[in-house]
Order: C-alpha cells, then structure tokens, then sequence
C-alpha cells in the first residue's frame, strides 16, 4: 500500500465517522445539541468536499491548492466538536 492509498482510506473512514457523529449528536447531554449537530454536518460537508478534490486532483494540479486549506477548516471542526463535547461554553463570563 502506498501513501495516496493509505490517505484515501483514512479519508473515506472520516467521511463515513462524520455520519456517524452527527447521528449521535442528538443523544448528548449538551443543551444546545443542535450547535453540536450544526458542527458534525460543517464537517461532513468539508469532508465530502475534500474527498471530491482529493479525487479529482489527480487530473487538475490547481484543486491542490484548495484541498490543504480545506483540511485545515476540517481539523477546525473537529477541534470545536471535541471541545463542544467537553463543556466548552459559548456565552462569555461576566467577570
């Protein structure tokens, strides 16, 4: 197996964890579960565009340049949802 293979595999399995992760958004103990929700379906959206670049990259060099800032905005989300998951707040503190 080669890397192109490997990275197309990690990101297939991605694509198909984000479904899953938007299903179970609906079960969390979080208030807002739709911020979760709203989050998980970003990703899944992010992560099937990614995969279309990835895909049709090999034909047209210039989609490259979009595919890395994509993947940044995908590790974004998914930062926010971890931190989301851990009680992170999203109204400020009056101190």
């Amino acid at each position: 197996m080669d890397y192109d293979t490997v990275h197309l595999v990690v990101g297939g399995i991605l694509y198909n964890l984000a479904i899953v992760l938007a299903a179970l958004a609906f079960f969390t103990r979080f208030r807002r579960r739709w911020v979760i929700l709203a989050v998980c379906v970003v990703q899944y959206v992010l992560l099937h565009v990614q995969l279309r670049l990835g895909l049709e990259s090999n034909e047209d060099a210039g989609l490259l340049a979009y595919h890395i800032p994509v993947g940044v905005l995908i590790f974004f989300t998914a930062y926010l949802t971890v931190t989301l998951g851990f009680g992170l707040r999203l109204e400020s503190e009056s101190a």
